[in-house]
C-alpha cells in the first residue's frame, strides 16, 4: 500500500492538470538559459504531462461550423510562445504551410490528428509530399521549416478533433500553399493570425470572416441596438 501510494504521488507530480500550470511549467523552461536542443525536449515532455479535465478543456473550445477549424488563444508571454487550442471539425485540415519560429509543438487533446509534410525544391520551384503521419490522443509532434512544410487535419469524418499547439517565439504572419506541385513554391500567400476566442472569451470580430457564431451573436444583438437607438 505504502508503495502504491508513493507511485500515485509521482504520477500526480508528473501530471499538468490546467492551463495555468502549464504556463507556469513552460515559464520556468524559458527561464532557464540552455541549448535549443535542450529546450526542445524540455517543452516536449512539458506537453506530454498535459492531463486537462474535460471541465478545463471546454474552457477553450469553440466550434464553428462554418470554418474548417478556429484557433483559440488560452496563453502567450508576447515574447517567447504562443498557446492555442485548434478545434477541427469532422473531416476538415489546413492549407499547407511554413513556421517563422524556432517550431511547432502539437499535442493532440481529443481525437486524431493527420499531418501531412512536404518538402521543397527551390530548383524546380516545387511542393513535394514527403510522407503521412497520424497523431491519436496524448501524442506529441514538432514541426519546424528546417524539416519542411505541412498540413493539419482531423481524417475522421463524423466527429471533431481538439489539439493543443505551442508556437515559439509568437509570430504573427506566416506563408500558406492551396496546392502541392511544380511550380507551386512560390504561389505562396500570407496568412495572418487570428483567434476565434481569447482566454476562453469569444469575441465575434477577432478572426478573419464571421463563421456561424458570430452571424448568430450579430442577429441576435441586432434588434436591441435598433430598439435602442430609438430611445
Amino acid at each position: 500500500n505504502k508503495q502504491q501510494r508513493i507511485q500515485m504521488s509521482e504520477v500526480e507530480e508528473t501530471i499538468i492538470p490546467t492551463v495555468k500550470s502549464l504556463v507556469e511549467e513552460i515559464d520556468l523552461i524559458f527561464a532557464k538559459k540552455c541549448e535549443w536542443s535542450e529546450r526542445k525536449e524540455q517543452l516536449s515532455n512539458a506537453l506530454r504531462k498535459v492531463d486537462f479535465s474535460t471541465t478545463e478543456s471546454n474552457k477553450y473550445t469553440f466550434f464553428d461550423a462554418e470554418k474548417p477549424y478556429t484557433r483559440n488563444l488560452i496563453a502567450t508571454d508576447n515574447k517567447n510562445y504562443t498557446l492555442l487550442f485548434l478545434c477541427w471539425n469532422a473531416g476538415k485540415e489546413s492549407k499547407i504551410h511554413n513556421h517563422p519560429c524556432d517550431g511547432c509543438f502539437i499535442r493532440t487533446l481529443a481525437g486524431c490528428i493527420k499531418e501531412t509534410k512536404y518538402v521543397v525544391d527551390t530548383k524546380n520551384n516545387s511542393i513535394c509530399p514527403a510522407g503521412v503521419k497520424f497523431y491519436c490522443e496524448n501524442q506529441v509532434s514538432y514541426m519546424a521549416d528546417d524539416i519542411g512544410l505541412h498540413k493539419i487535419g482531423n481524417p475522421n469524418k463524423d466527429i471533431g478533433a481538439v489539439t493543443l499547439h505551442l508556437y515559439t517565439p509568437p509570430f504573427s504572419v506566416c506563408k500558406v500553399w492551396s496546392h502541392s506541385g511544380e511550380g507551386q513554391y512560390s504561389k505562396h500567400e500570407e496568412g495572418k493570425v487570428g483567434y476565434f476566442s481569447v482566454y476562453g472569451h469569444r469575441s465575434p470580430h477577432l478572426e478573419g470572416k464571421p463563421g456561424l457564431h458570430a452571424k448568430l451573436m450579430e442577429e441576435i444583438r441586432t434588434p436591441f441596438v435598433e430598439e435602442g437607438s430609438h430611445i
